[in-house]
């Protein structure tokens, strides 16, 4: 009974640093193998958390995938605004050629 009472009050700092000190690769061989964690530590516990290891790594690259390409627009803008820029002084120049010659 004390033994159930105390598991309530493990913390999910807890669970996350006894995951992360097994590292991704040997919880994943761990479940492959149906070893049993130890408790509190249960092979739910095992799976969310790769779970949340998975989603958060999908994220990280969707946001990188994201900022690229926000980056890859604003640098093609600059370029087209480079562009306007310069036909417009080659417009001008031939202009004040033409006025000149």
């Amino acid at each position: 009974m004390s033994n159930q009472h105390y598991l309530k009050f493990r913390s999910r700092q807890d669970v996350e640093a006894f995951f992360g000190e097994m590292g991704e690769r040997s919880v994943r061989l761990a479940l492959r193998s149906r070893m049993r964690f130890p408790m509190p530590f249960g092979e739910y516990h095992a799976a969310m958390w790769l779970a949340r290891r998975n989603w958060e790594r999908r994220e990280r690259a969707q946001q990188l995938a994201a900022r690229q390409t926000r980056e890859a627009g604003l640098a093609l803008e600059r370029g087209a605004q480079f562009a306007a820029g310069a036909a417009m002084v080659a417009l001008f120049a031939l202009a004040f050629d033409a006025l000149r010659g």
